[in-house]
């Protein structure tokens, strides 16, 4: 490895990644067919999707970077000849693409599996994004599009199904199965020092508690990153009733409060002692100012945003899921099965679905996840005490990405619409858009 790229990788706290990356699979036997096998008859074929570069901010692709878990899939799968293609991550090659995969899979066909990054990013072009394949995962689920995966589950030989979070793989639950498999989630957190502010997590706090609570958590209420900004709500909508889950007014409240904290710094009316981030494996935090220096042997306090209706939300970021009309199953759950494996989870592949910004579902033990991020034994129960009392999770949709970009529409507009027109704009816009997902 480069210095160049071992820097890189040290950005992002991950360097034990890619040794863990060097030893994975080691103990298994060489088959006589090879990951990159194309040979088999494309009646044989198992087409696996992976849409993750459009969201990756690593130069090498995911499907490169899988390296030894794609030899360990072709060992496992010998009745059928993986084919993996990976979606391209922008422009007119993206959109062309993607309506491609959503064509086949209205007339039954399609890739056999897929692992996809969930929502969208920002574009290099000012107010446009970068689309995801599923726009609304949830309403995907009840369209039986994915195959239910419970009785593979409970044959599942390397994930670890009492070591995923119960809490966020039930996001990918609904009344027919276990639909989707999350791989990676987040939330918001703002960031003290322990010595300059201490504090219990609690699942009933509201963010009105919080906003009216002591000084930290007032910041804490108003001050979350943006592209997670719809986590302060617990439910985005009732896709049954084709309503939205929480009301125009409490958007303008909650978007009011959000503008009045940024035109604030922005002015440089703040002089904070916190850091504005999303969970994630780098905790080694410094802002550009230099006002913040926050060293890995620091103790910290981490805050959720908490949600109206109180307690706090994980989004999930990436997921694994299996075409309904796949004609292997089997071999389709087996490349999940490994893909949701410790040793994949612990494996420079999932860097890509990390972004410096989630944490892998596996849950590691105590002494793994102080060694895996590199802090003191106070961070590392913290953060495990902030996973293990999530209230909700949900996998990302086109929703948060409207909420975001209330803020684009403010701030970069040249329009002379008032923010209370702005949001009324985009609150009927999602409305609409829940009706016709």
């Amino acid at each position: 490895m480069n210095l160049k790229r071992q820097k890189f990788i040290i950005s992002f706290g991950v360097l034990f990644l890619l040794a863990i990356s060097i030893l994975l699979f080691c103990g298994y036997p060489q088959s006589k067919k090879s990951a990159g096998d194309t040979t088999t008859t494309e009646e044989h074929s198992l087409r696996v999707l992976l849409d993750i570069d459009y969201k990756s901010d690593i130069r090498s692709s995911a499907l490169r970077d899988m390296g030894d878990i794609r030899q360990q899939i072709a060992d496992l799968c010998p009745e059928v000849s993986i084919q993996y293609e990976s979606a391209p991550a922008d422009g007119e090659e993206r959109d062309s693409y993607l309506t491609r995969i959503r064509t086949e899979l209205m007339a039954g066909n399609g890739p056999d599996v897929f692992v996809c990054m969930s929502g969208y990013r920002p574009s290099k072009t000012p107010g446009e994004f970068i689309q995801p394949l599923f726009s609304f995962p949830e309403q995907i689920m009840k369209r039986k599009i994915f195959l239910p995966l419970d009785k593979y589950i409970e044959k599942a030989q390397f994930m670890e199904w009492n070591r995923l979070p119960p809490v966020v793989m039930d996001a990918g639950k609904n009344e027919h199965g276990q639909m989707l498999l999350p791989m990676t989630y987040t939330m918001p957190v703002t960031i003290y020092k322990k010595s300059d502010y201490s504090d219990n997590i609690s699942d009933i706090m509201t963010w009105n508690d919080a906003r009216t609570d002591s000084t930290e958590l007032q910041a804490a209420a108003s001050s979350c990153t943006s592209m997670l900004m719809a986590n302060v709500f617990s439910i985005l909508a009732d896709y049954e009733k084709e309503v939205l889950g929480f009301t125009e007014q409490e958007l303008f409240q909650y978007i009011n409060i959000k503008v009045d904290y940024l035109e604030h710094e922005f002015s440089g009316g703040t002089d904070r002692n916190y850091f504005i981030n999303s969970i994630c494996p780098d905790i080694t935090y410094k802002t550009e100012s230099g006002i913040i220096k926050f060293k890995q042997s620091d103790d910290l306090t981490f805050i959720p945003l908490y949600t109206m209706q109180g307690g706090y939300v994980a989004t999930i970021t990436s997921f694994g899921a299996i075409n309904a009309n796949t004609r292997y199953a089997d071999a389709a759950f087996r490349v999940l099965d490994v893909l949701l494996s410790k040793e994949s989870q612990s494996s420079l592949f999932y860097l890509h679905l990390l972004r410096h910004q989630s944490i892998p579902t596996y849950r590691f033990d105590d002494a793994e996840l102080r060694k895996i991020l590199q802090t003191s034994e106070h961070n590392t129960a913290s953060i495990i005490d902030l996973c293990d009392n999530i209230t909700k999770a949900r996998v990302e949709s086109r929703l948060e990405k409207e909420i975001y970009a209330i803020l684009d529409k403010y701030f970069q507009s040249d329009s002379e619409k008032s923010l209370e027109d702005i949001v009324h704009q985009v609150y009927t816009s999602m409305s609409m858009m829940v009706g016709e997902s």
